[in-house]
C-alpha cells in the first residue's frame, strides 16, 4: 500500500502539559541560556518548560524564573525506560549533510537592561522548506500491514547551528508502533537544514500525519 505524507510544522504549538501533582522547583534563567540548552541540562523538554511556564517561542529573559516538576521526564511514557537518543544507522541511501558555517548568535553582551536577544534560530518557513523536501524519506519506515493512527506523531528536532539535526526524539507517539516512531525519528535525523545562529542549537516541532492515498 502506497502512502502520501501530510506533516504540518508549527513554531509554538499548543502541545500543553499540565503540572504535575509535585512540589516544584524554580530554574533561574542566566546569560547564555535557551529554552533548548536549559531543557538537556535538567532532563526536560522544550514543550514542558513552555507548558508550566505559559511561554510561546523560545524568548526567554536573564534572571527570568521558571517553575520546573523534577522526576517529570522519567514519568513520561514516552520516556519511560527509553536509553538516550543515539545516532541511528545511516538509513540505505542518505547520509549526513554536510556542517555549514554557523552563522552570527546572540552578542551576550549586548542584550540590553532587560537582558533580551532577538532569537537568531530558524525561521518557521526554513524549518518548513527543509522537512517538506525531505519527508519523503520516512515512507519506507510504514509496513502496508501497520496500524498507523489518525493522530499525530509529534517529534522534537534539535538542529545545530551547522544545520546537522543533533537529535530527534518524539515525546508523544499518540498511538504510534514504537518501532515505526523510532524509524521516523531515525531518518529524520540526515535532514539538511540552513546554518542558523543559536549555537546551544534551536529546537522544531513537527507534527507529523500519514495518510492513506
Amino acid at each position: 500500500m502506497r502512502l502520501c505524507v501530510l506533516a504540518l510544522l508549527c513554531a509554538s504549538c499548543g502541545w500543553l502539559e499540565p503540572a504535575p501533582d509535585r512540589p516544584s522547583e524554580t530554574l533561574v534563567v542566566a546569560r547564555g541560556d535557551t529554552l533548548s540548552k536549559l531543557a538537556r541540562a535538567h532532563g526536560y523538554t522544550v514543550l514542558q518548560l513552555r507548558a508550566w511556564n505559559g511561554i510561546e517561542g523560545d524568548l526567554i529573559e536573564v534572571g527570568q524564573q521558571l517553575t520546573v516538576y523534577p522526576g517529570s521526564r522519567s514519568d513520561n511514557p514516552a520516556f519511560a525506560g527509553r536509553p538516550a537518543p543515539a545516532k541511528p544507522a545511516a538509513p540505505r541511501g542518505l547520509e549526513m549533510p554536510r556542517a555549514r558555517p554557523c552563522l552570527a548568535g546572540p552578542d551576550s553582551d549586548g542584550l540590553g537592561e532587560a537582558g533580551m536577544a532577538a532569537s537568531t534560530g530558524l525561521t518557521q518557513a526554513q524549518a518548513a522548506d527543509a522537512l517538506r523536501a525531505f519527508v519523503h524519506h520516512t515512507l519506507p519506515c510504514i509496513e502496508p500491514d501497520d496500524e498507523i493512527p489518525t493522530a499525530a506523531l509529534v517529534l522534537e528536532l534539535t538542529v545545530g547551528c551547522d544545520g546537522r539535526v543533533e537529535a530527534v526524539e518524539a515525546p508523544d507517539r499518540a498511538g504510534w508502533p514504537a518501532d515505526t516512531a523510532a524509524c521516523i525519528a531515525g531518518t529524520l535525523r540526515y535532514t539538511p537544514f540552513p546554518a542558523h545562529g543559536l549555537p546551544d542549537g534551536d529546537l522544531v516541532l513537527y507534527p507529523l500525519r500519514y495518510t492513506p492515498p
